[in-house]
């Protein structure tokens, strides 16, 4: 069992990602204010340097064509599936750097089209260095599993309710 406030951190650190990303998405569907938000929040969580690593990323992830349902609002407390899945994606991009494998997570090949899978992998490891460089080191997959297992619950289809 991991440290209760280390699963915190990890789920502080997993929000801002996670809200990072729906910024970005936002923005590229036209959100004007998203922009400033994302600056904003970048500064205020002390990693501005990888501002740029991070929004080499956000296009490659922009490119795919993403129903609507995927992404939320950036102030949405829900999460889909698939954001989930991202969460997981960049955990395994970061242990797989950390390793010395060079091969795409396969949950990359769970979330983007094939076509877009190295792309999205190379500006996923660039942006993870970048965070790692200013201190923030991105959750081992285990770590982030268990420290969402929470949220996944946010993620499952509502279970049938008895009113009598």
């Amino acid at each position: 069992m991991m440290d209760p406030s280390r699963q915190f951190e990890i789920r502080q650190e997993a929000r801002f990602v996670l809200w990072a990303l729906r910024c970005a998405v936002a923005q590229e569907r036209g959100d004007v204010a998203a922009a400033g938000e994302l600056q904003r929040g970048f500064e205020l969580a002390d990693v501005i340097e990888t501002s740029t690593p991070f929004r080499q990323l956000a296009v490659a992830l922009c490119s795919v064509d993403w129903p609507a349902t995927v992404w939320h609002d950036p102030q949405c407390c829900c999460v889909s599936y698939e954001e989930l899945f991202m969460l997981q994606a960049l955990a395994d991009a970061c242990e797989r750097q950390h390793i010395g494998d060079g091969s795409p997570s396969a949950w990359w090949r769970v979330l983007v089209p094939q076509t877009r899978v190295a792309t999205v992998d190379v500006a996923a490891r660039c942006w993870l260095r970048a965070l790692h460089a200013a201190g923030v080191s991105f959750p081992h997959p285990r770590e982030l599993i268990e420290s969402l297992g929470q949220l996944e619950q946010l993620a499952a289809p509502a279970r049938p309710v008895r009113l009598n």
